[in-house]
């Protein structure tokens, strides 16, 4: 049925034309990726608390697991912090009720006391849409290596 068309956009300003409900879609994930990324800046795990669903699941680069509780406790631990946080290549898909965004982050800041330099992360947010709002049910970020950063696909 139509809710099951698929529909993407690129975040570079350009949009093909789109059925007015996944415009809606597209537009409401991207400003919902956009507070996150603003949250993950400013370390407010309150903005974590709204858009982490019950169920979230997070598996960091390191391939640990992570709840909604225990990642929102650790945002507000100040273990890592983050001065710098740029976005780069988001791209957000809708599937009906579903939908993912992929991307890159470049960021400087700190883990402990190690600095954080042009640090890279490759990420995935799934998010799904209950009850009319969009939450986030699952994350997952990979670290870029340095030959991985400066390959062209």
């Amino acid at each position: 049925g139509p809710g099951q068309q698929r529909c993407a956009a690129k975040v570079s300003g350009f949009m093909s034309p789109l059925s007015a409900p996944h415009s809606d879609a597209l537009r409401d994930v991207e400003k919902l990726t956009s507070e996150y990324e603003e949250g993950i800046r400013r370390r407010d795990d309150s903005v974590h608390d709204r858009l982490f669903a019950q169920d979230y699941t997070y598996t960091p680069g390191n391939g640990d697991m992570m709840n909604r509780t225990s990642h929102i406790a650790f945002t507000a631990s100040g273990t890592t912090t983050v001065a710098t946080l740029l976005s780069e290549d988001r791209l957000v898909r809708v599937f009906g009720d579903s939908a993912i965004v992929t991307g890159r982050w470049v960021f400087t800041g700190s883990r402990g006391e190690q600095a954080l330099s042009q640090q890279r992360i490759r990420y995935l947010l799934v998010y799904a849409r209950r009850e009319g709002r969009w939450q986030i049910v699952a994350e997952q970020r990979t670290s870029v290596t340095a030959a991985a950063a400066n390959k062209v696909n």
